[in-house]
């Protein structure tokens, strides 16, 4: 572009409005917030220009998000813990003229579990958990070279909602040593972790992959 110049700071404000207790005997402790996010300046790189040309970005104007955080976690029988998380947000773009739109989820739940095997098989100890995201989406215009030179038309990028699970696997050979075995992605889902434009930023989560894990303390 002839003549760029720099992007303003980016600038907000947080509100958070919060409360934490305990439940079962203080086995299990609890938390909710309620909270609003107002972000001015956020910025989405320009797509008219070429990676040979540098990166330049356009500001988005005012992004806020608000909504509900709710959690739970804590050892609810002997050798059984749990957190579960849920958060409710939306989020909008107040600038109507702005050329991109990104709406994140507006629900995600996470739970988790692990336990600890009993008698004499207590150097085991299992986990699995999930991690599900409603559906979302990035709307605007974007900038296309054609036959006729450069034009702006509209997108739509669209993932729909998807759960994916994690497991792990834990030996605890002695004092000093343990081995591991985690999995993520255990169903191998194919999803868009990142979406971006129709030409570019758009990025998949990653497949199932397997870590074994050797650790010792001295």
């Amino acid at each position: 572009p002839e003549n760029p110049t720099q992007l303003d700071p980016i600038t907000g404000r947080n509100f958070e409005l919060g409360a934490k207790g305990e439940l079962m005997e203080g086995r299990l402790n609890v938390a909710a917030a309620l909270y609003r996010i107002e972000r001015n300046g956020e910025a989405v790189e320009d797509t008219r220009y070429g990676d040979e040309d540098g990166t330049f970005y356009l500001p988005l104007g005012k992004i806020v998000s608000q909504g509900v955080e709710l959690e739970a976690s804590g050892e609810i029988a002997p050798g059984w813990q749990v957190f579960a998380g849920y958060t409710y947000n939306q989020n909008k773009n107040e600038n109507a003229d702005a050329p991109y739109h990104a709406l994140t989820p507006k629900h995600m739940f996470k739970l988790w579990t692990e336990y600890n095997l009993p008698g004499d098989l207590s150097q085991w100890t299992v986990g699995s958990g999930v991690t599900v995201k409603s559906k979302h989406a990035n709307t605007g215009t974007y900038w296309l070279m054609g036959e006729n030179g450069w034009t702006q038309p509209d997108f739509e990028i669209r993932q729909g909602g998807y759960a994916v699970w994690d497991a792990h696997v834990n030996y605890q050979v002695d004092d000093r040593w343990s081995v591991a075995l985690n999995v993520n992605n255990l169903l191998d889902k194919t999803y868009y972790a990142t979406l971006g434009v129709p030409n570019g930023g758009n990025w998949y989560g990653e497949p199932r992959n397997a870590t074994l894990t050797l650790r010792g303390r001295f």
